[in-house]
């Protein structure tokens, strides 16, 4: 029965039940709350209040236990309406509000006072060569300001160019003074706009707030001591996974940690939790019927590139978590000496729920998660995978990638973000696909100059005798040279490409058999899998193919 959240007053006995197991899902939180209360007949309804209101009410199961008899006999879900005022926080902010406005209106004036001074300074000294170009009157003493407050009178006689010196100096003390202090008055100014729009929000909050509370009525035949359990979904609050994959050329695994993007959104503070994360959704199954079936004739869009950032197909599919933490053997020392200082441990989730559906991960040690709209990263697991270096290579992109072949192990990997490290230098960051269990994966880390790779049109013509018979045909051969610049002995995966057509009128053909042969040939996309290990320092691949029409049909891609 879904309950229908009202507007009341009720009165029982309220229930202190924190909040004692979270379950975050991608996309909403399961809570569950312990409580003991003594209840009897005089009062038979407990009361659990301040419920966020992202609560599904559908979602909301009490159950209880006591040392004696007693019976749930109902629960509403109501909505409180209430209005909460920090007025001691709210006069505070604006007595430190008005203290720092006091603060910005003396620096106001003397930046303006200082402006006034530094016009005055540089009218004096043009003042001083209109009167006295070439020197001071023995008779005649002049005093000028060198400073914010001091005085100083030029001895009689002295040069020009001498006191225009000195002018200088004391404007550009001035404009130093006037940098300085405008520098402060920018800085107190961001702090006046940041308390000013904490007192904004706190205004905001002066009003009337909804919050829920479950009713629960208990029907018990004498007074005793029962523990509740409520549980209840929210509609808010999410994690996301992210993993940081570490490679390392000299060994042929891969170490990946998974981590559990957090947000708590909730509005619930989660203090001292056992927590736990589901790869489940909240989002309800539909069944879609089959549509038509319609056949009809192709078209082909050859993608711009079958790799993104080196990877193999497209999207990077997602990686797996990270390596043991190693707590190696201390080594016997000599008497009194210090002890090597030792790693810290982190825990890590056991793991739970089905491979190929829902999985789910408990930390083994309690949290705490404070309430915001911030991440907190949550280390999940570590694990190490097998894995194989490679070079990756098209020549429409003309890039080479060094990249890694993984086996996944037992675990079923979401869709997220990696960061990939080489040891402890970051490498770079990109986007993972999902991965099934022991299914093999790309993950393309950086580009590459081992290998010198080249393509280039060797020779076309054109056959004179199909143009006689209204047919256009050409011939193509390309060459792709690679040559092998660091003696790399892996694989290079090449992916090229020659003309395809699906119309009757444009025919294109291989002519002769392509050494090496490719490991696939679809649509006209050309990959070859070479172990470098196995050939010349420098080697060439070949192919021909022609491409016929008939003189009348125009082309919608050019040939070269």
């Amino acid at each position: 029965m879904r309950m229908k959240p009202v507007s009341t007053t009720t009165e029982g006995l309220m229930l202190d039940a924190p909040i004692t197991d979270v379950l975050v899902y991608r996309n909403g939180v399961k809570i569950i709350r312990t409580g003991a209360i003594t209840i009897s007949q005089d009062a038979p309804t407990v009361i659990l209040k301040n419920l966020p209101v992202a609560i599904d009410n559908s979602t909301i199961k009490v159950t209880g236990k006591g040392n004696g008899p007693g019976k749930i006999t109902g629960m509403s879900i109501e909505e409180i309406h209430g209005t909460e005022i920090p007025q001691a926080e709210i006069a505070e902010l604006e007595k430190e509000i008005a203290q720092l406005r006091a603060k910005e209106r003396v620096l106001v004036e003397t930046l303006e006072f200082l402006a006034k001074y530094k016009a005055s300074i540089l009218d004096m000294q043009d003042t001083f060569l209109e009167d006295f170009p070439f020197a001071i009157p023995d008779e005649k003493a002049v005093q000028y300001i060198a400073g914010l407050s001091q005085q100083v009178d030029p001895e009689p006689g002295s040069s020009a160019m001498a006191f225009i010196e000195q002018a200088s100096g004391t404007a550009d003390a001035v404009i130093q003074h006037i940098e300085r202090m405008t520098a402060e008055l920018t800085t107190l100014r961001a702090q006046i706009d940041a308390e000013t729009n904490r007192f904004s929000a706190l205004q905001q909050k002066a009003g009337v707030h909804v919050s829920k509370q479950a009713v629960i009525a208990i029907s018990v035949p004498e007074e005793a001591e029962f523990t509740f359990t409520i549980q209840y979904v929210l509609n808010a609050g999410y994690w996301e996974p992210i993993y940081d994959v570490f490679l390392d050329d000299e060994s042929v695994q891969v170490t990946i940690k998974l981590l559990a993007a957090l947000v708590n959104n909730t509005g619930e503070d989660w203090v001292d939790v056992q927590l736990g994360f589901s790869t489940a959704t909240l989002k309800p199954i539909r069944v879609i019927e089959p549509s038509p079936w319609v056949l009809r004739e192709r078209r082909v869009v050859y993608p711009a590139s079958t790799m993104s950032y080196g990877v193999e197909g497209g999207g990077m599919p997602m990686v797996h978590a990270m390596a043991k933490a190693m707590a190696p053997g201390r080594p016997i020392a000599a008497a009194m000496a210090p002890a090597p200082p030792q790693p810290m441990e982190r825990q890590q989730a056991e793991i739970g729920g089905s491979v190929l559906a829902t999985q789910t991960f408990t930390m083994t040690d309690r949290m705490s998660i404070r309430p915001g709209n911030w991440r907190n990263n949550v280390v999940l697991l570590e694990m190490e995978l097998p894995g194989r270096s490679e070079y990756f290579y098209t020549t429409e992109r003309a890039t080479l990638v060094a990249q890694t072949v993984i086996k996944n192990g037992d675990l079923q990997l979401l869709q997220g973000t990696a960061k990939v490290y080489a040891g402890e230098a970051y490498i770079c960051e990109t986007t993972m696909n999902a991965v099934l269990p022991a299914e093999e994966f790309t993950l393309g880390t950086r580009e590459s100059h081992d290998l010198k790779i080249a393509k280039k049109l060797v020779s076309r013509s054109t056959d004179k005798g199909g143009m006689a018979k209204g047919r256009v045909i050409k011939h193509y051969r390309y060459e792709i040279t690679v040559e092998n610049l660091a003696g790399a002995t892996n694989d290079l995966v090449l992916v090229d490409r020659m003309p395809f057509s699906d119309s009757e009128l444009v025919k294109v053909q291989a002519i002769g058999d392509i050494k090496p042969t490719p490991v696939e040939n679809r649509l006209g996309i050309l990959k070859w899998r070479i172990p470098l290990g196995s050939k010349d320092k420098k080697f060439t691949i070949a192919y021909d193919y022609e491409v016929s029409y008939d003189k009348g049909v125009i082309l919608d891609t050019s040939l070269p």
